[in-house]
């Protein structure tokens, strides 16, 4: 399932690098009428620095049986990166939400070249860790949230990184959504 997953981000990545990173960014729904599976999953890249290629973003993916979409056991959290770095995607996941810490969980963390011309080459980096629905709640509905993924931190004093990262959890409410019109 995880290579399923990367493989899934992956093409919504490369798909939004070819668009540009000002395009809207959108929830795909896929129903498998063979697994009778529903897949939900989404991005939103949020970061440019002024000094570099980077680009980081968050992501969610979650599967449930059926071709309703319903409360999940479990959803998977991506962080993405685009630069020539790994270190920020090993390690664990914390959270503070509205003042609560939480331990989101061990990264498993992989990267790929995606574009490469001459001596120039620009990685993909993502790391994805399994939380539970309770969490993933938790870190939708808070007013405010900062995270440190491996050694990077996304904390209110990091002035556009954090204000993007605040922005781009509507990804988060808007899956949330998602999860409880299926309910009812």
């Amino acid at each position: 399932m995880t290579n399923r997953i990367m493989t899934t981000m992956l093409m919504l990545l490369l798909i939004k690098l070819s668009l540009g990173a000002q395009t809207p960014q959108d929830i795909k729904t896929t129903y498998d009428k063979f697994k009778d599976v529903t897949t939900v999953s989404g991005t939103r890249l949020f970061e440019h620095f002024k000094t570099s290629t980077v680009s980081v973003g968050i992501g969610v993916v979650l599967q449930v049986s059926g071709n309703k979409i319903v409360e999940p056991n479990k959803l998977d959290l991506i962080f993405m990166e685009f630069d020539d770095f790994t270190k920020n995607s090993d390690g664990e996941w914390w959270a503070i939400a509205d003042g609560e810490r939480i331990r989101l969980g061990k990264i498993l963390a992989t990267s790929k070249p995606v574009l490469s011309t001459g001596s120039l080459t620009i990685k993909q980096h993502y790391g994805v860790t399994t939380v539970s629905s309770e969490v993933f709640r938790k870190l939708a509905k808070a007013n405010k949230v900062e995270m440190k993924i491996g050694t990077f931190e996304i904390t209110e004093g990091r002035g556009k990184l954090w204000n993007d990262l605040q922005a781009s959890r509507s990804l988060y409410r808007e899956i949330l959504n998602l999860i409880d019109q299926g309910k009812k």
